[in-house]
């Protein structure tokens, strides 16, 4: 099931290729694996980067079930145990996106680089998703992650 409701690379704009997709990996510090309700995960990672592009934006899709129905305070978690480092990197809380049955979304920065994106977590039913871009120069844009965070939410039956 989580193969067929992520992001393919058709739903990317034209100039976007496909990097990784397959089973998710949760990171070794993360309890993730450890919890009972944890069904599995599937990731999807995909970049415009090129030598004409070379800033280009990468976006990256973590799809997660959960025996348990999405919650803000959950996303919250779930984005943490998947991103350790990035979760302690300076973030900004954005407004809820409005996306699904819960939401959450966060601007960030690397420290002293111009590395910074955004992420969106939000999921339907049992269904959690993160979807994260980032740009070596500053520019991700949040108007594209939500575009394609409501693609993703289409594909959750």
């Amino acid at each position: 099931m989580l193969p067929v409701i992520a992001l393919h690379l058709s739903d990317f704009p034209e100039g976007f290729e496909l990097i990784y997709a397959g089973d998710t990996e949760p990171p070794a510090e993360s309890t993730l694996l450890a919890d009972p309700a944890y069904r599995g995960g599937y990731s999807v990672t995909v970049s415009n980067e090129s030598s004409d592009f070379p800033t280009g934006e990468l976006v990256d899709q973590i799809v997660l079930l959960y025996s348990r129905p999405v919650t803000r305070e959950r996303l919250a978690e779930v984005f943490t145990e998947n991103y350790p480092e990035l979760s302690t990197w300076p973030l900004t809380t954005l407004e809820d996106p409005g996306i699904g049955d819960a939401s959450i979304a966060y601007h960030f920065t690397y420290p002293d680089t111009t590395l910074s994106g955004y992420t969106i977590a939000f999921g339907r039913k049992d269904v959690y998703q993160i979807l994260t871009t980032m740009t070596g120069d500053g520019t991700a844009d949040y108007d594209f992650l939500k575009g394609i965070a409501e693609k993703a939410l289409a594909k959750i039956p």
